[in-house]
């Protein structure tokens, strides 16, 4: 996740380098002569691809206390709504939706700190039966 946040800024290049389409933008993204922000875009979605797919693992679900499955679940409807909105900032090509974009990241972020101190007093719990905090 934490690579995934810093391949985040390098679709900045959007703002920086603009394109009037997909096709002009992937067209930027191929070109070899294009600045390092335009190369490296191509990566963002692969990673959140591949993020997206681990933390909708059935078998991580299935692991998890029943306690912290809602914070999980939260988290995998935080992750459906950020992939439709990365869709619709690359389809539609407008500033506000990059907003949108930033504005689910920062609460896929917080629900997966809610999700892993959820998961950490778990895992206490586990080692010490008599603590009830």
């Amino acid at each position: 996740m934490l690579v995934l946040g810093v391949s985040g800024p390098s679709r900045a290049g959007d703002t920086l380098f603009p394109a009037s389409s997909l096709a002009a933008g992937l067209a930027q993204d191929l070109d070899p002569a294009a600045n390092i922000f335009l190369r490296l875009r191509i990566f963002h979605p692969l990673i959140a691809a591949a993020v997206g797919a681990c933390c909708c693992s059935s078998r991580l679900q299935r692991l998890a206390p029943l306690r912290c499955r809602q914070p999980g679940l939260d988290l995998v409807a935080l992750l459906a709504a950020q992939i439709v909105a990365g869709v619709a900032n690359l389809m539609l090509c407008a500033g506000m939706m990059q907003i949108v974009h930033l504005l689910l990241a920062d609460l896929l972020w917080i629900t997966l700190v809610l999700l892993s101190a959820a998961m950490l007093c778990c895992l206490h719990e586990q080692k010490s039966p008599h603590c009830h905090g």
